[in-house]
């Protein structure tokens, strides 16, 4: 069964942010993405491997330099994992 899309959200403290996001039915997991403003292509950051795991803490931030993250679902199958759509991107700027 593919994972439906979550949503997500930020909260930005000194050289953080952190990446909260909606539970998705039958998930075993989520994979978070970032790129910032001068990056050329989004990096996956993190594999959470839990399905109720629903937010990460994002330390390697810069001050005052803008990220853009998004978060999909995966879920277990077989040997190997199905992927859910991305979230929508969500920004902010470091502080």
């Amino acid at each position: 069964i593919i994972p439906k899309a979550t949503s997500i959200s930020l909260t930005r403290a000194y050289e953080k942010v952190k990446i909260s996001w909606k539970k998705v039915s039958n998930a075993s997991g989520y994979e978070i993405y970032r790129r910032a403003e001068t990056d050329a292509e989004y990096k996956r950051i993190k594999t959470v491997t839990s399905g109720s795991t629903l937010n990460y803490t994002d330390t390697n931030v810069r001050h005052n330099v803008k990220y853009y993250y998004k978060v999909r679902p995966r879920s277990n199958y077989g040997d190997g994992f199905k992927y859910g759509e991305y979230s929508d991107i969500v920004s902010c700027t470091a502080s």
